[in-house]
């Protein structure tokens, strides 16, 4: 079992291959963190659906999905279906109505994807909800999707288009309809009836589709709409040519005769769609649809069906006229502005007709080029927001309005109030829209000038999330297969890019973690380098995104290599391997991110432990709960979180702002909390993790039904023998109790009459709150506890910390006060929600020395000082001085009292950030390790008019660009200077702002680079090219410490060197290649290089692909064509030779193309079918197959196992797919 952590991969091109929709779940297994709750009444039954958002688009054969795209815990790409056998050319969903009585937003729910691809071939596919055991623990299940029909070579050539029932606002559309019946237009010039039979749709039963006739004419685009009233449907066709076809549904359900074909456009129209204007069956209104069509003359025209009230025509022609008047159409070329109306009739089973007219209802100008995309706004329950979506080649996307709205506010298209409505502020309006408004661009979004030739394909509305979000988004696919996310927080507000998914387009050939397993580097055909991390800071915490684009090349990139944390090698279909170092933005913006931790996004999973406090000896003596705290955190490991949960009555009163029952006095509750901290932080000193994160929060007993919520990312919990809850129901995980420890003999209360708990609407506090810790966390609390309204804490600036101890060391503000601010959060979350206030504090006083609200000051023993200075700088002000609080620290080791001497001493001896700094320091680096300074690093690239070096670029240093030699002018460099970020970059921003500065070249190869590698430490760098002798068929070694001059030339191969592996220990380099050999060098301390070793002519039958190493050094695999991985097992000798013997060989169901080994050893086999097959050893010392999995469509390009991760899992393959992967443990 596998479950998807990251994936990356680019849109295809094409302008029919995204769409979005919710699809609707009955029952609670799925978790309410990603999903909205919607309570459906029926005459049957009432239960609870969830809603999810999705947005889904086609890469090469697969088809990847974004669930809950806009919500506050997005993971990005959340799942992938290998879908069709070729290439997919045209993606659209099957929309049901949304059942009655649901208060879900939209019109339409999913009930079916639908897919073309360029072999003719259309498939269906049904979502499902996998079981929480089969997507394990760590994660609720995700969609599945199962394919439920299939038309194998439909038709002869490419699907360019499917299409599908809209769902009519207000509206139950027959089933027999929406999920059944859909189009597909191919490059065969057909365009088919499809319908799948009712019944079980899970394995549906289908129908011979029927065939239109397009009059010569190849279809682009096609879209479906019930008419409302007559349960019939109608069909508008775009074609190659400047005409939109219109069909209309006979009683036959697959049955269309054409009634309309609509001039006016000068090109090819490549993208249409319908909409109904009708509010809901209980209106008056005349009902109208609205038909948008986009062509290639950069227009987008609007059409209005319209039903008639009588016959305004003459009496239909008989068979020769009709025929004659469908000729003329076909030869008219006025396709100016022209409101002729086009009439049609639908006769009615009871012999009675219906009449419609359609006729030109507005003319949109706006783009520069092309028009690639149209969509309406998804429809609501009980209304059509009048808000179209267009996208260009010209590199824009437009949303259109009708006058007189300016801004992002959609009005209804129907001429219904509706209350629900109302409620959706920024997709409804109580305007109507009158007969031939004026559509205006109400917002413009796209891409910067020159991120992207060709602009965009297609582009598709976002459906919000359920937990309250009134905003707007909006997806637009580009030429180049990038995603770009536009968000409006309001009707109001601007639109603001924001970060998407995405990935290359084309083939990806190479993968590489760097020395930590922080980042990794992707690099494809698509010319480009990916820099690819984990965000743990602010609304993007957990989630994996493009970090950078460090490479934008002219050549097909091959291979990349990392020489230590912040520079890497990569080779391309040039003669020349090229070495980049990050820019100081970079390190900036990982900073920020927290994406610099080694374990970012892989610490240990979360345990809590819950505790009661069932009365007041119980707090004012916990020695009963000394025995399970030692326990837990006995099983704490390094960069693990801890929660103690205490759930207690007594803490109730401070859910009111009143103030607390008298007994819980300030010193008690400080008392209780320096005690719980102590009991864990003690046993952590001991088994030396003093990077643990421990949380205690005071739940009080009205709030309990909390628990589930707080521990919701726990994946073990513990709790005293003595009370029960139901966090196991709510969260999936065992609950594992433990026994107290023999309770302390009764003894008097003694509460003094001045021992009662301050209430205080605002209070201040400061400090450094580097690496947050148990001392930081008391002082929070209390804090915490105190104010009723506001707080507010100051954050010690970087610039005051130049002098700390292992400075170097230090976590940066934006980081500090993302970890403040969560905490505070968090601790609040048990009681009523306060205003809290996390800011830089740039000097001694900062807030509290000029806040006239404040009316309280919280210190610590070693800070009383700085209250002192506080009052002065107040009375300094005119300003009201603060109530002082002041509380102790806890000792380094967990004592609860601390003492020293003077100041020194006294640091010395508590819990502090430096002590922390200290230990890390000791820790060391793991071997690559590269300290993340920012200081003396080039602020960017800049990239010659006529070069391919992104050459660095400093601060307070111009580039001047020396004239040609023969006069001409060259143009300007474009500048690249990366910039902190304090999000994840956009699209715009990884093309233009991410770029790392190249600084060397290896010279040497004759030919297109192939493979390149480094050794562990850094120091050398290994290369080879294309070769087809023997001459070439050479590993070039260059040399960092002799500024990469090259220092060796390793001969012995024939043909191409395909792969080049050093050892753990960098004693051993392997290369293999086709020509069916692999070579062995080893490290020689006497001549300083590397020497020949071993060699196997013969190893395998045919090409061998790839090779790795297994973590001792002492073995090695390669994989090969001929459908065999083979494992080697070396023997060194002091006085001899390297022996290599064959220790097994496995054969495999296809070519192997791809090898990585896990520091467990497990083998890891990519073939070229796409699948990963993996390697384990028995205790037998047999090699066997553990199990496979599907990973990628075509050949798997490369893998790698994550540095400390053996079970996660980084492939790249040559369907243009990135995915790293967390294997069953």
């Amino acid at each position: 079992m596998t479950r998807l952590i990251y994936a990356s991969t680019g849109a295809n091109r094409a302008s029919n291959i995204a769409d979005s929709g919710v699809v609707l779940l009955s029952g609670s297994s799925a978790s309410s963190q990603h999903r909205s709750s919607a309570s459906i009444s029926t005459a049957e039954d009432q239960k609870t659906v969830l809603t999810v958002p999705v947005l889904a688009y086609a890469t090469h054969k697969s088809v990847v999905f974004w669930e809950d795209p806009q919500g506050s815990a997005s993971e990005g790409i959340t799942s992938i279906l290998h879908a069709g056998d070729a290439p997919i050319t045209a993606l659209r969903f099957l929309l049901q109505t949304a059942p009655q009585g649901s208060s879900a937003v939209y019109a339409g729910v999913i009930s079916a994807l639908a897919i073309g691809c360029t072999d003719g071939t259309v498939s269906v596919f049904r979502p499902h909800r996998a079981s929480g055991a089969a997507a394990g623990k760590r994660r609720e299940a995700r969609l599945t999707w199962k394919r439920s029909a299939r038309w194998k070579k439909l038709h002869s050539g490419s699907i360019s288009t499917i299409g599908t029932v809209k769902p009519t606002p207000g509206f139950q559309v027959s089933p027999f309809l929406s999920e059944q019946l859909l189009v597909t237009g191919g490059s065969d010039g057909k365009l088919r009836i499809c319908r799948m039979q009712a019944g079980e749709m899970d394995d549906a039963t289908i129908e011979e589709p029927a065939v239109l006739d397009l009059a010569g004419a190849f279809p682009l685009s096609a879209a479906l709409c019930v008419i409302p009233g007559s349960g019939r449907l109608i069909l508008a066709v775009g074609i190659t040519k400047a005409k939109v076809m219109i069909f209309a549904q006979t009683h036959n359900a697959t049955t269309f005769e054409r009634v309309a074909m609509l001039d006016g456009h000068d090109d090819w129209v490549r993208s249409l769609d319908m909409c109904s204007t009708a509010p809901d069956q209980s209106s008056d209104v005349r009902v109208e649809i609205m038909i948008a069509t986009a062509s290639q003359d950069s227009c987008i025209r609007l059409w209005r069906v319209k039903e008639q009230q009588q016959r305004t025509w003459t009496a239909p022609k008989d068979a020769f006229e009709t025929l004659a008047s469908k000729l003329e159409e076909d030869k008219a070329d006025d396709r100016g502005v022209s409101t002729k109306a086009h009439p049609f009739s639908l006769s009615e089973l009871h012999g009675t007709d219906k009449h419609f007219s359609i006729a030109f209802d507005a003319l949109l100008v706006g783009h520069d080029g092309w028009v690639n995309d149209v969509r309406w706004a998804m429809p609501t329950l009980h209304a059509q927001p009048a808000a179209l979506l267009s996208a260009g080649a010209d590199g824009s996307s437009i949303l259109w309005a009708p006058s007189p709205s300016g801004n992002a506010t959609m009005k209804s298209l129907s001429d219904k109030k509706s209350h629900h409505d109302r409620q959706l502020r920024t997709f409804a309006h109580p305007d109507t829209l009158a007969d031939s408004a004026l559509w205006l661009p109400s917002a413009r979004f796209g891409e910067v000038g020159g991120v992207a030739t060709g602009g965009f394909y297609g582009s598709c509305w976002l459906p919000r999330s359920g937990d309250g979000d009134s905003a707007l988004s909006m997806m637009a696919h580009a030429w180049n297969g990038a995603t770009h996310l536009f968000r409006s927080e309001s009707a109001d507000a601007k639109w603001t890019a924001m970060p998407s998914i995405g990935g290359h387009l084309g083939a990806v050939k190479g993968v590489a973690w760097e020395p930590q397993g922080t980042w990794f580097l992707s690099a494809g055909l698509d010319r480009t380098t990916r820099l690819h991390g984990q965000s743990k800071r602010g609304k993007f915490r957990s989630c994996w995104y493009e970090l950078a684009r460090p490479q934008t090349h002219g050549y097909s990139l091959s291979s990349v290599a990392w020489l230590d944390r912040l520079s890497f090698a990569s080779a391309a279909d040039e003669k020349i391997v090229r070495i980049f170092e990050a820019p100081r933005g970079f390190v900036e913006t990982v900073k920020n991110l927290g994406a610099d931790q080694p374990d970012a996004g892989s610490d240990p999973a979360e345990i809590a432990v819950v505790l009661q406090l069932p009365g007041l000896q119980e707090l004012l003596h916990p020695d009963a709960l000394q025995k399970p705290l030692h326990e837990v955190a006995q099983v704490l490991q390094s960069r693990q979180r801890l929660t103690v949960l205490v759930v207690s009555s007594l803490f109730d009163s401070f859910t009111e702002k009143t103030g607390p029952a008298p007994e819980l006095g300030f010193k008690t509750i400080e008392r209780f909390l320096k005690w719980t901290y102590a009991q864990v932080w003690s046993v952590a000193v001991k088994r030396d993790v003093l990077d643990v994160d421990i949380d205690v929060l005071p739940l009080p007993a009205t709030n309990a039904e909390q628990i589930g919520k707080l521990l919701g990312s726990a994946r073990q919990i513990f709790s005293v023998a003595d009370y029960e809850f139901e966090v196991g129901a709510q969260t999936a995980v065992e609950v594992t109790l433990l026994k107290p420890g023999p309770k302390p003999q009764a003894q008097e209360r003694h509460i003094s009459p001045d021992d009662g708990f301050p209430r205080h609407h605002a209070i201040a506090l400061g400090g450094t709150f580097d690496h947050l810790h148990v001392g930081h966390k008391i002082l929070l609390s209390m804090a915490c506890l105190i104010c009723t309204k506001r707080i507010v804490v100051g954050v010690t600036t970087d610039v005051m910390l130049k002098k700390k101890s292992n400075a170097h060391l230090l976590e940066g503000l934006p980081e500090r006060i993302d970890r403040v601010d969560t905490f505070i959060r968090r601790f609040r979350s048990c009681f009523f929600p306060i205003k809290q206030d996390v800011v830089e504090l740039a000097d001694v006083c900062g807030p509290a020395g000029t806040d006239a609200d404040l009316n309280a000051l919280l210190v610590t023993d070693e800070t009383i000082a700085g209250a002192n200075m506080v009052a002065d700088e107040r009375k300094k002000n005119g300003l009201q001085p603060l109530e002082r609080y002041v509380i102790g620290v806890i000792g380094a080791a967990g004592e609860t009292v601390v003492h020293g001497k003077d100041a020194a001493e006294f640091a010395a001896s508590k819990v502090g950030s430096t002590a922390i700094r200290k230990w890390l320091t000791s820790k060391g680096q793991q071997a690559g390790a590269h300290p993340l300074s920012a200081s003396e690093r080039p602020i960017g690239a800049s990239v010659p008019p006529l070069g391919l070096s992104n050459r660095a670029v400093y601060e307070g240093r111009n580039i001047e660009e020396q004239p040609s030699q023969s006069g001409q002018p060259l143009g300007k460099a474009s500048n690249s200077v990366a910039t902190a970020q304090i999000r994840p970059p956009t699209e715009a921003e990884l093309v233009v702002t991410t770029l790392w500065p190249e600084l060397d070249k290896l010279y040497g190869h004759g030919y297109e680079m192939l493979s390149v590698a480094a050794s562990p430490d850094g120091r050398f760098c290994a290369s080879s090219c294309k070769s087809t002798s023997p001459e070439h068929a050479v590993i070039r070694l260059h040399d960092r410490n002799k500024g990469w001059k090259e220092v060796s030339v390793l001969a012995g191969h024939t043909l191409s060197i395909t792969r080049i592996r050093f050892s753990p220990s960098g004693q051993y380099l392997l290369s293999v290649s086709r020509d069916r050999s692999w070579r062995l060098y080893q490290w020689s301390t006497s001549s300083d290089q590397y020497e020949p070793a071993a060699v196997l002519e013969k190893a395998h039958a045919r090409i061998l692909w790839d090779c790795a190493w297994l973590p001792g050094g002492d073995a090695f695999v390669t994989a090969s064509r001929d459908k065999s991985v083979k494992i080697w097992a070396i023997k060194a000798s002091t006085s001899g030779p390297v022996q290599v013997s064959l220790e097994a060989t496995q054969t495999m169901l296809g070519p192997a193309t791809a090898i990585a080994v896990a520091t467990d050893n497990t083998i890891a086999t990519g073939l070229e079918n796409g699948q990963v097959h993996l390697l384990v050893k028995g205790a037998d010392g047999t090699w066997r197959t553990k199990t496979s999995f599907s990973a990628h469509t075509e050949a798997v390009s490369e893998m790698c196992f994550r540095p400390g991760h053996p079970t996660q899992l980084l492939s790249a393959g040559e369907d243009g797919l990135v995915q790293l992967i967390e294997l069953d443990e």
